[in-house]
């Protein structure tokens, strides 16, 4: 089993602040025109910039790939990817199912970019890797 946590907001805090702020800005001016837009909007602006801003928790076992943050609980099984390959950051894992949508809702980005070689090792042994 492998345990990671990966961060980008702690890695490059400024960015991170300006995006925070920008985040604030705009729930502020879409608060003005009504609560439940202020409320829309956050909880869409953090949904979608919730690997940057807050730390994602991955763990691979030999059952599977697991990723936690505060809004999202992503546990696959190897079953359910067809292969991986290697990104800059760390690497992609594409989903299988009979449908395209479903394949693609089976993805999972592994960001590992201190790690990368550890996990390659633990992928090629779990998973084959793309051509």
């Amino acid at each position: 089993m492998i345990t990671w946590t990966h961060w980008p907001a702690q890695r490059k805090p400024a960015r991170a602040a300006i995006g925070a702020l920008i985040i604030v800005s705009a729930v502020a001016a879409f608060s003005s025109m009504g609560w439940i837009y202020g409320i829309i909007s956050a909880f869409i602006l953090l949904t979608t910039t919730t690997e940057i801003l807050f730390p994602t928790r991955f763990r691979l076992t030999s059952e599977g790939v697991e990723a936690f943050n505060i809004f999202r609980h992503a546990r696959r099984p190897w079953q359910r990817f067809e292969h991986w390959q290697s990104t800059h950051d760390g690497y992609f894992l594409s989903g299988r199912g009979a449908i395209a949508f479903i394949a693609r809702r089976r993805n999972v980005w592994i960001r590992c970019p201190e790690r990368k070689a550890e996990i390659g090792a633990f992928l090629a042994c779990h998973l084959q890797e793309a051509k």
